[in-house]
């Protein structure tokens, strides 16, 4: 079998963009824009809409079509699919977005701010048997171990319906590839310029000869792919 391609990386500051994304809410589905509103705060509100509109415009870069066509489907464990195009995933901490692409492949992605955004009821629980043998020590290493499991799980397609103790990532070995053990995915993960924790997983038999390809997004960026079907590479 040949080896997997990486899979690509796209980022985007909510905050930062917020003020030109809030003109393509008509992007959004009446459901995309109740789900979003439902969030307490209004930076909250904004930070989800925002996010929904940066998966839309990067979507319509990588099918082709406008955004506003853009079908996204839930599958049986509720994982955001989208029909006829690239295995996708998103996922958002403060204000950094982050969505993951791969061609054909599977995916899952997590990305975190810092170790007080994982809940510390959680922690204790997700350790496989080798984990609790020799635990994390650090919020740091918590955190590496938090945003692997949960990319993991994501790329199953199974989020919280996984049992997370049933695996090992460890937390150790950051900037590399590696098989994750008694599952099909294999783990990437970095320390982002702006502090956060991210790791991507991938269901894949080999791991990918390189790192994932990481571009920022800006709202201009968007507003291309929607108007001028700009590609965006996977």
């Amino acid at each position: 079998m040949s080896v997997p391609i990486a899979p690509h990386l796209l980022w985007i500051d909510l905050d930062a963009a917020a003020p030109c994304l809030a003109s393509l809410i008509s992007w959004l589905t009446p459901e995309e824009q109740a789900l979003a509103c439902r969030f307490a705060t209004p930076e909250l509100r904004t930070r989800a809409l925002s996010a929904r509109i940066f998966l839309r415009g990067v979507l319509a870069g990588a099918l082709q079509i406008a955004p506003a066509a853009i079908c996204v489907d839930l599958s049986h464990w509720g994982k955001p699919q989208v029909r006829g195009g690239p295995q996708f995933n998103l996922s958002h901490s403060g204000s950094l977005a982050m969505i993951a692409l791969h061609s054909h492949l599977p995916i899952g992605i997590d990305v975190e701010a810092d170790a007080h955004s994982v809940p510390a009821s959680a922690l204790t629980h997700i350790l496989s048997e080798s984990e609790a043998i020799s635990p994390p020590q650090t919020p740091a290493e918590w955190l590496r171990l938090w945003v692997r499991k949960e990319a993991v799980v994501k790329a199953q397609g199974m989020g919280f319906y996984s049992d997370m103790r049933r695996f090992s990532v460890g937390h150790k070995q950051l900037g590399c590839w590696r098989k994750v053990l008694a599952t099909e995915q294999v783990l990437f993960d970095a320390k982002l310029a702006s502090g956060h924790s991210v790791a991507v997983a991938l269901t894949a038999p080999f791991c990918p000869s390189r790192p994932p390809k990481i571009t920022k997004c800006e709202a201009a960026t968007l507003i291309d792919f929607a108007a001028h079907r700009a590609s965006v590479e996977i």
